[in-house]
Order: structure tokens, then C-alpha cells, then sequence
């Protein structure tokens, strides 16, 4: 999954951090600080649909009210 991932993030020029779980190594999580909730977030979102993996979860980290927010998406995808 990872060598998927890496070739996702560089066809779309997404520079965010990422890692995948160890324990279960089909579950993602990408961090993307102060992102824009429509160019980031749910871009990143639908990047990563296209491409066969399913958001299971957001974890907003930090907000202040603005459209830019803090967040670990959460993504099942395949080995």
C-alpha cells in the first residue's frame, strides 16, 4: 500500500504528512495542517476515493472558525 500511496501523492502534488498503521497496515492516516477545508480537505478527500480508498473517520486536531482547519483523515484502502 504504501508504493500506492506515494504514487497517488505524487500524481496529484499532495504534500501532506502520512503514515500507515502498523498494526493494520490497511488503515491510513493523512495529517494536514491548516488546510482549507474545499482545497485540502475534501480535495484530498475525492483524490483518495478515486483511487479505491474509503474515509472512515476525521479527527479535526485544531479549528479557529475560519475556513482553514487542522485534521487526521482516516482512510481504509488495500494492501
Amino acid at each position: 500500500m504504501e508504493k500506492k500511496v506515494k504514487q497517488i501523492f505524487k500524481d496529484n502534488k499532495l504534500s501532506y504528512d502520512w503514515e500507515i498503521n502498523s498494526e493494520l497496515p490497511c488503515v491510513l492516516f493523512v495529517y494536514i495542517e491548516w488546510g482549507d477545508w474545499k482545497h485540502d480537505h475534501i480535495c484530498l478527500n475525492n483524490i483518495m476515493k478515486q483511487n479505491g480508498f474509503h474515509l472512515v473517520g476525521e479527527d479535526v486536531t485544531e479549528e479557529d472558525g475560519s475556513d482553514a482547519y487542522s485534521a487526521t483523515h482516516i482512510f481504509i484502502g488495500t494492501i
